[in-house]
């Protein structure tokens, strides 16, 4: 026997070390899995979200939010970027903390992490389960609902010609009464907004966000009248005029 074979079982003698009981192995095997796959499916849904929220956003109109093209840093989905990150790192340590965590690189995990997360997570968003999630999220979280209504004031800069509310009347088809994120009311003039072929008209209790000029303390003066991102409502981008 070799004196490094004789050192090791000293060691073993001395401090008492016994082998873990092969249902504990297995068990403990499978909690890790179980774990990895957990980290798996909320990357996925985190990825799911953020690319919701970024397929809500209104990109022609991102640049007038502070006035140039550092705006797109504030609309950007941090919260659901930095649990993807935690999830990828997650999912790396806990394979290699498996007994076959040797065999690949870190590098290799992060990657398959990150691959795995982008493939569910869109099908996700492809079937509006990813819209379904946030929600609920919104619905039933309190704190989340308050952060995102944080968010959606990132949109509130009349001065800038972007003003978001909610829709409270139409008059005659070109005054529009509406409230925006804080409460305050806007007489909104519509008259030289036009409506696309088969759009559908917009009504009281749409939440839209008007792009135009301001031109009183609470008056605006819209070129276009867009729906607001509002996934309790499953409110969808895109431009909508009115007639």
């Amino acid at each position: 026997m070799s004196d490094i074979s004789k050192s090791i079982l000293k060691k073993i003698d001395e401090k008492h070390i016994k082998p873990i009981p092969k249902w504990q192995f297995i068990l403990l095997l499978v909690g890790l899995f179980v774990m990895f796959g957990f980290a798996i499916l909320f990357g996925s849904m985190a990825t799911g979200i953020m690319l919701l929220h970024l397929s809500a956003n209104d990109w022609e109109i991102v640049p007038r939010i502070a006035g140039g093209l550092h705006s797109f840093i504030y609309v950007l989905p941090y919260m659901w970027i930095i649990v993807v990150g935690l999830m990828v790192f997650l999912t790396t340590v806990l394979y290699k903390h498996t007994h076959k965590g040797y065999r690949l690189r870190p590098s290799v995990v992060v990657a398959v992490s990150i691959i795995s997360s982008l493939l569910i997570g869109s099908i996700l968003f492809a079937t509006n389960s990813a819209e379904g999630i946030e929600r609920a999220l919104r619905e039933n979280i309190q704190p989340y609902q308050q952060y995102q209504e944080l968010r959606d004031k990132v949109w509130q800069a009349p001065e800038r010609g972007i003003l978001p509310g909610r829709i409270v009347n139409i008059k005659e088809g070109t005054l529009m009464l509406l409230d925006d994120f804080s409460g305050k009311r806007w007489e909104v003039n519509i008259e030289d907004v036009t409506l696309p072929p088969f759009a559908p008209k917009l009504k009281v209790g749409d939440q839209v966000v008007v792009v135009g000029e301001k031109t009183g303390d609470f008056s605006f003066d819209a070129d276009a009248v867009r729906p607001a991102p509002d996934f309790k409502k499953g409110i969808r981008p895109g431009t909508r005029k009115l007639k």
